[in-house]
């Protein structure tokens, strides 16, 4: 059995059933004796600290191979008999900790003080050491202030670079510590630095303001609430759930008509725009007391787990057909719509009508009502019976795998074009005679 006990990270942070133990056991080995902690545990208990782990590290070369052999060590020591492993902060957030978990092998930890969770509770300060940072990878909301400790090298501080700069943007101010002298840099520059080590660290101050050079979804729900409070914009603060509804359409359109022209950049903006409605309508609602945009992710997150039973539950699925099924049956549940009736009746009225022909020819076709749809179109079409005709074409289009919305859009397209080269030429009556 190995039981590890946290140290923490300042002195005097060791808790009194952590000396109980130290002070029982023989053969202790600690982590490292390089830290402010570690200096202090090899002082107070010098003749019980049986090894540290400084010589393995610098042989490893980095914390992952380091975690490993150090994991290694410990476990070829435990066969001999109960074993103290003593290690900065908390005990749970120890890279070795983990590898010993990986392995099987069985640990029992005695909790020190966490640097985040007993800073982070005072100051909203995040911290963590840079091997759990980037093997976690947290959300960060871009107002948080970060310490980053135990950055071993420049690589491992590249990689804490760039999940930081995903947050916060390249251009921003951050503070290292390197062999104890304080460095000012940019976000991006820091793996260009020397000097890492064990104790280096890199501190990130909060930042509140509007303007960054990056931002997050909680920087998007911030700045909309300023827009409608008291003395927020005029036109924001007058908006009702009525007043923006037709936004929602021509945004969706917009963020569709992107992604059929494979247009990277119209994608990102007009994802973003779609999802400025949402926040925007969740925001008139937390303003009206209704409701705010936690219960709208709460409700979606919900909904994602309930739906992939297969994912989240007892139910299993082989492939995408499976899974689809899967799905609608969750849905179904979970919508109480267990009729065709009840089906076809909560479709939106405001679909376009042809999506809203092949939703419940699609429907009709599961619930086992099948045609010959390319007769009645002929016959519909014969007859004068035009709204028929495009029921029956989509329904027609649906079976081989066609989106009627988007093959009518694309030709359109190629309409626009044509007017654009025939008209240029003079020849726009000719429009039609070459087709």
């Amino acid at each position: 059995m190995i039981t590890v006990i946290g140290i923490g990270t300042e002195k005097g942070e060791l808790t009194e059933k952590a000396v109980a133990a130290i002070e029982k056991a023989n053969g202790i080995i600690l982590r490292t004796a390089l830290s402010k902690a570690g200096k202090e545990i090899e002082k107070r208990f010098a003749g019980k600290i049986a090894q540290t782990l400084d010589a393995l590290y610098e042989e490893s070369g980095d914390f992952e191979a380091f975690n490993e052999k150090a994991a290694d060590l410990l476990s070829g020591k435990a066969k001999g008999g109960d074993l103290l492993y003593l290690t900065d902060g908390d005990g749970y957030d120890d890279g070795v900790v983990r590898a010993l978990l990986q392995k099987g092998q069985e640990v029992t930890i005695l909790a020190g003080v966490s640097p985040h969770y007993a800073k982070q509770a005072s100051d909203g300060r995040f911290e963590a050491t840079a091997t759990a940072f980037v093997s976690r990878a947290p959300y960060l909301d871009g107002r948080t202030a970060v310490h980053i400790t135990e950055l071993d090298n420049a690589y491992l501080a590249g990689d804490v670079k760039l999940l930081l700069m995903k947050v916060y943007g390249d251009e921003t101010p951050v503070t290292l510590v390197l062999k104890n002298k304080k460095v000012a840099c940019k976000l991006f520059e820091i793996d260009r630095q020397s000097g890492y080590g064990y104790d280096a660290e890199l501190f990130l101050a909060q930042n509140d303001t509007f303007v960054k050079g990056r931002y997050t979804y909680a920087d998007l729900v911030k700045i909309v609430a300023r827009l409608s409070a008291p003395a927020g914009c005029p036109w924001d603060k007058v908006q009702t759930h009525e007043s923006i509804r037709s936004n929602m359409i021509e945004e969706a359109y917009e963020a569709v008509d992107a992604i059929d022209r494979g247009d990277r950049d119209g994608m990102i903006e007009e994802f973003g725009d779609v999802l400025l409605q949402s926040v925007f309508q969740a925001d008139m609602a937390r303003r009206a007391g209704e409701f705010d945009e936690s219960d709208v992710i709460s409700a979606l997150c919900e909904k994602l787990v309930f739906r992939h039973r297969h994912i989240f539950g007892e139910k299993k699925a082989a492939n995408a057909t499976e899974a689809l099924k899967v799905w609608e049956e969750a849905k179904a549940d979970e919508k109480r719509e267990h009729t065709l009736t009840e089906k076809v009746n909560r479709l939106p009225e405001t679909f376009p009508s042809l999506l809203s022909a092949q939703k419940i020819a699609g429907k009709l076709e599961k619930a086992g009502a099948t045609a010959d749809y390319a007769a009645r179109f002929a016959d519909a079409l014969k007859a004068g019976d035009y709204g028929a005709a495009l029921y029956y074409l989509g329904a027609q289009m649906r079976q081989e795998g066609l989106d009627a919305e988007v093959e009518l859009n694309g030709f359109l397209r190629k309409v626009k074009n044509k007017i654009t080269q025939y008209e240029q030429s003079g020849k726009l009556a000719d429009l039609y005679k070459e087709e």
